[in-house]
């Protein structure tokens, strides 16, 4: 326990702690709270109490207080959202990464060093904050029509017809590419947009020359 002592009597770095919790404290419920997310107030202020009372040899596993839950269990995909490649490329990526971190946190309490634990937990971190940026990326593209750091969907049309069609063959090119794209990885959401980008502007033309429309999705 000289760990837990040197812990409490140092700068008490948050990681550090949850670290030696994953290694001598019984709590499961506790183990599994300070997995979820990153630190908060309520999660250090818990730590540190349970840390103490491990040292005291008093630790009792008890029903934890309830905090807000983790964001990403709070979220999903709205079912009256239209399937396009973005959406789908979106979601592609984001069940990739929310699948691995539940099977980290069923894992977690199996796994035999601490230092182990402590990589996987971090890992748990790190995947559930990718998920929250997928979540944003998803918000932001429902409401403006493109992700936060993709291409803009409006751009100067041409109006002289033999550019206009030099412009359409390539933009036939670009959307070929971005398909290709796509088909070797799924969940390639810049791809997606860029192919939604390209597929909008041909489609401009071609209602306006009387062509045939690419379908988005």
């Amino acid at each position: 326990m000289d760990a837990i002592k040197s812990w409490l009597s140092s700068d008490r770095n948050y990681v550090d702690g949850v670290r030696l919790y994953l290694e001598f404290g019984q709590d499961k419920d506790l183990k599994r709270l300070l997995t979820v997310e990153a630190e908060t107030p309520f999660k250090r202020s818990k730590l540190e109490k349970a840390l103490r009372e491990v040292l005291q040899g008093r630790e009792l596993p008890t029903p934890e207080e309830k905090e807000s839950p983790a964001r990403v269990s709070q979220k999903s995909w709205p079912a009256d959202a239209a399937p396009d490649d973005v959406l789908k490329a979106l979601r592609s990526e984001f069940l990739t990464h929310f699948k691995r971190m539940q099977d980290l946190r069923s894992q977690l309490l199996l796994i035999p060093t601490v230092e182990e634990r402590g990589e996987a937990a971090f890992e748990i971190l790190r995947l559930d904050a990718l998920c929250d940026e997928i979540f944003d990326q998803r918000d932001h593209y429902l409401a403006h029509g493109k992700l936060p750091s993709g291409p803009e969907v409006d751009s100067e049309i041409v109006v002289e017809p033999k550019r206009a069609y030099q412009r359409m063959d390539t933009l036939k090119r670009y959307i070929r590419r971005e398909t290709r794209n796509l088909a070797r990885k799924p969940g390639n959401s810049a791809a997606a947009a860029r192919r939604l980008k390209w597929i909008k502007e041909f489609n401009t033309y071609a209602k306006k020359f009387g062509e045939e429309t690419f379908d988005a999705v």
